[in-house]
């Protein structure tokens, strides 16, 4: 038996398990209590959960990419100036929006926030993302997340990273393993140029030996790439374990 309270109207209503009756619970919620924009959290939102005025001001990338870091290209090159400079241990790279404006701001709010309601949406784009404009027909076996030291998962609460790699499983299908350990605490990359990154991440990964990586394809997932240090060091543990190939997926590129 489950009640509703519509205000000056309330009613019971038997629910059976059955798909129609969950179906009428869901559409009668939805019209009473409308699903609201993640992101302005004031108008109704629509695709992603985003309304329409936020989505239209979000730097997503569009038309040909880098496939070093996923960034929009603007010359006949498959690689932008700063992947020609460095190799990538990845096959392949996709990312959704460029780094600034209201994509660093939904994106602060989501890592250091606790606005983790924004994942849905920036998981499900990004899935979109992903299967649009990868170069590859073979999928993955496994999304691999990069971890949190247990340390700084303590301080947030959550790895931002892990909560899109379920997102993006739950719209591929593909499963995702938490396959890396993040074993030595490093200070914050922010201010690190790339030298110094490469440098604060030496040893700070290890594959998890509950999980085989010998000849499987996978993608690692997290939510921002700036100089690629991070997904660097994730993937030269996968490769060190076995994996035949890397692709790798942020949200946005720096």
């Amino acid at each position: 038996m489950v009640r509703l309270d519509l205000g000056d109207f309330s009613c019971s209503i038997l629910i059976m398990s059955s798909p129609w009756a969950a179906n009428l619970l869901a559409t009668l919620s939805s019209t009473v209590y409308p699903p609201i924009c993640a992101i302005c959290l004031r108008q109704q939102s629509g695709t992603y959960g985003w309304c329409r005025d936020c989505a239209a001001q979000l730097p997503m990338v569009h038309g040909a990419t880098c496939r070093g870091c996923g960034i929009e290209l603007d010359g006949v090159l498959k690689l932008c100036l700063d992947c020609i400079s460095q190799e990538r241990p990845w096959q392949d790279a996709v990312t959704v929006l460029s780094y600034g404006g209201m994509a660093r701001d939904i994106i602060h709010r989501f890592k250091y926030q606790g606005d983790t309601a924004l994942a849905r949406g920036l998981g499900e784009v990004a899935a979109s993302a992903w299967s649009e404009r990868r170069h590859d027909t073979e999928s993955p076996c496994a999304i691999i997340p990069v971890p949190l030291h247990w340390l700084r998962y303590m301080q947030r609460g959550y790895n931002q990273a892990e909560m899109l790699g379920r997102e993006l499983s739950r719209h591929t299908g593909i499963p995702c393993w938490n396959a890396l350990i993040r074993h030595r605490y490093t200070r914050s990359q922010a201010r690190l140029n790339l030298k110094q990154r490469l440098r604060n991440l030496n040893t700070a990964f290890t594959v998890n030996p509950s999980f085989d990586f010998v000849g499987k394809r996978v993608l690692l997932c997290d939510d921002v790439m700036t100089t690629g240090a991070t997904l660097r060091a994730c993937a030269d543990r996968v490769i060190g374990a076995g994996a035949s190939t890397v692709e790798v997926l942020t949200i946005a590129r720096g």
